[in-house]
């Protein structure tokens, strides 16, 4: 395989989509030859210089006078590796917690598609209190008696009965 001539897409920062799924971020295409230089290099900083999504458009053969050819396979498993981390730039501490997290999200059900991160779900706590606010001004008084210092004004009853409970022990 001497002398392909691969034409990519490149797509710069976080990816948008229109109403019909088009693909509307900013992109442009680059020629690059496989296999020298200048292709390892652009694969090694794919992630350094910005880009979120690379497609192959075509691949040309440039000792055959630039006739279109089918994507190989081996150009197609450089492009979908270049977004990963290889295993050999992890320090061993880092492969150990890697597995450890992976071992801890199939244990917990969490493991989500590539991409896909959960939700997080706001949790909105209701609090009675009453009208003259006389049970948040009792523990503010308390809290400032066992801690020195008066409570953060956004402090809440739920973290001031934390704190009292955590220095009354």
């Amino acid at each position: 395989m001497k002398n392909v001539i691969v034409t990519l897409r490149i797509f710069k920062g976080r990816e948008a989509y229109d109403s019909s799924g088009k693909l509307i971020s900013e992109n442009q295409t680059m020629k690059l030859t496989y296999g020298i230089l200048e292709w390892k290099n652009f694969l090694k900083t794919v992630i350094n210089i910005g880009l979120t999504k690379v497609e192959i458009v075509k691949c040309t053969d440039g000792d055959n006078g630039y006739k279109e050819i089918e994507i190989p396979k081996e150009i197609q498993a450089d492009i979908d590796n270049c977004f990963k981390i290889p295993e050999s730039l992890l320090t061993p501490e880092q492969k150990k917690i890697k597995e450890l997290e992976e071992k801890i999200e199939a244990l917990a059900g969490t493991v989500h598609p590539k991409g896909e991160r959960p939700k997080k779900e706001k949790v909105i706590e209701e609090v009675i209190v009453s009208e003259d606010n006389s049970d948040i001004e009792q523990l503010r008084i308390k809290y400032e008696e066992l801690w020195g210092e008066k409570p953060h004004q956004r402090m809440g009853i739920k973290k001031m009965n934390q704190k009292i409970a955590e220095k009354s022990v």
